[in-house]
């Protein structure tokens, strides 16, 4: 999987909303989309606030 620009905008946005503290409804298709940008190390190191 390539990271696009996209990839990294919106990441950055879900990334904040998991912060919030808030109850959440279950999004299957967001899950595994965060899973697969977890999997890349420049996500992890930069995007993820340095927390896997």
């Amino acid at each position: 999987m390539g990271v696009t620009l996209a990839d990294i905008v919106l990441g950055l946005a879900f990334n904040r909303w998991l912060s919030t503290p808030m109850e959440r409804p279950a999004l299957p298709a967001l899950s595994a989309w965060a899973k697969l940008l977890g999997e890349r190390p420049g996500w992890l190191l930069h995007g993820a606030n340095g927390a896997p």
